[in-house]
């Protein structure tokens, strides 16, 4: 590569070292190169700190700045890299606070329906309830790890989840199951609390699968086959005055550079 540059900058030859090495420093991060995204959270918590956010003690990428139009009310922030989820007490809240970011960055916004980190948020305001689902990363995970001839199952998991056959042979590519698992997890945590247990059960099996093993994995994938769209619902409370939707209330996702 030094050779390449200097081939095109004659005048870059003197700081080419002995062993033909050219060493540069960049004027601002790139994006891709792991500083890069450490340096954007810094970044753009300074400018919410500089709005009067509080950081969480509990959790660095979670932020909360007092409403200036509601009194005793917040908008909350939940930061990952690039891309946050927000949500704002009212739409002037909202309006504020894109204004602030609008002034460092062009940013891509959702409101109702959002997707954020693989996860799908709809909210319907008709009906107050919010749903959150993982339905194309379920499908591409069925995808990547089943057969095509793969049959849908009703259930997560089988009778004899918990019954471990001594006899059955150690898998030969013991790394699909871990990624397998790995996946399932990610998905579970999220939005598919109903895979959790056989997820986490198998997680235990990830240093020496077998092939009963990975056969109870599949039977997970069969599940998540037949109700790719099924995630978390959030209804109305009844009684309470306020509803589960009132929480996610003026939900908006962003992301710089339109990504």
């Amino acid at each position: 590569m030094a050779k390449f540059w200097v081939l095109l900058h004659p005048e870059a030859a003197e700081f080419v070292d002995s062993k033909g090495h050219m060493y540069m420093e960049l004027d601002k991060y790139l994006y891709g190169l792991p500083p890069a995204g450490s340096r954007f959270h810094v970044f753009v918590k300074k400018i919410f700190t500089e709005e009067g956010a509080t950081i969480s003690s509990a959790d660095k990428c979670a932020l909360m700045i007092k409403s200036k139009f509601k009194p005793g009310a917040v908008i909350k922030i939940g930061m990952h890299v690039d891309d946050l989820l927000m949500t704002f007490p009212t739409l002037r809240d909202r309006k504020y606070i894109e204004e602030v970011i609008r002034k460092h960055f062009e940013i891509t916004t959702q409101y109702d329906d959002i997707t954020y980190l693989g996860m799908f948020i709809k909210r319907n305001r008709a009906q107050r309830t919010v749903h959150i689902d993982q339905e194309g990363f379920t499908r591409k995970l069925v995808s990547e790890f089943g057969s095509s001839d793969l049959k849908p199952a009703s259930t997560p998991a089988q009778a004899d989840l918990f019954e471990c056959d001594p006899a059955s042979p150690k898998m030969s590519k013991p790394q699909l199951f871990v990624s397998l698992i790995m996946s399932l997890m990610y998905l579970a945590r999220l939005t598919r609390c109903e895979i959790l247990l056989p997820t986490v059960f198998l997680s235990t099996k990830c240093s020496s699968p077998t092939e009963q093993d990975n056969r109870k994995a599949l039977h997970i994938l069969r599940y998540l086959k037949g109700t790719p769209a099924r995630g978390s619902y959030h209804p109305r409370r009844e009684g309470t005055g306020r509803d589960e939707a009132e929480i996610h209330r003026r939900l908006e996702s962003w992301s710089p550079h339109g990504r």
